[in-house]
């Protein structure tokens, strides 16, 4: 068990499914790794039931390791991110981080408009920010958790 001074330090975030459910996002990077030939996926890919035997269908030789970290690496997190009513799960925890390591940039994610996990949503605003304030979100992805209580952020935005 954490500390009470511990709490706001970590976070816990389900990513549902199988990790392989994302690289449907970007179709390119699995055209890429893989040579196929398919399209983004045109639902939530965190609904896919069994990602890594679909990619075993598409590419019988997948592997997990091999292939899945080449993906990894061309996989292009604003583009998984960049549909908003998707990804619900990896939203939230890209905002918990961004909040975390006071990363602005958060925009990139859909933070702003994207959806959020009802399970995780929490845990964006318990945060404790390393640096100087956090991203301009808060745990309903509007503005900056202090506009939402009416006040300002360090850099006097609501």
């Amino acid at each position: 068990m954490l500390r009470p001074d511990e709490a706001r330090r970590a976070s816990v975030h389900f990513l549902v499914n199988m990790l392989e459910a994302y690289y449907f996002a970007d179709a390119r990077a699995v055209n890429t790794v893989l040579g196929t030939d398919i399209d983004d996926y045109g639902g939530d890919v965190e609904a896919i039931r069994n990602p890594k035997k679909q990619l075993e269908g598409l590419f019988p030789g997948f592997d997990g390791i091999e292939h899945g970290c080449r993906i990894l690496e061309v996989l292009d997190a604003g583009h998984v991110l960049s549909r908003r009513e998707c990804c619900s799960s990896l939203r939230t925890m890209f905002a918990w981080v961004c909040k975390a390591i006071d990363e602005p940039e958060g925009e990139a994610y859909q933070l702003a408009e994207g959806c959020y996990s009802d399970v995780g949503r929490d845990q964006i605003d318990a945060v404790a920010i390393s640096g100087r304030g956090g991203p301009q979100v808060d745990s309903r992805g509007k503005g900056s958790p202090n506009a939402a209580r009416g006040g300002e952020d360090r850099r006097g935005r609501r």
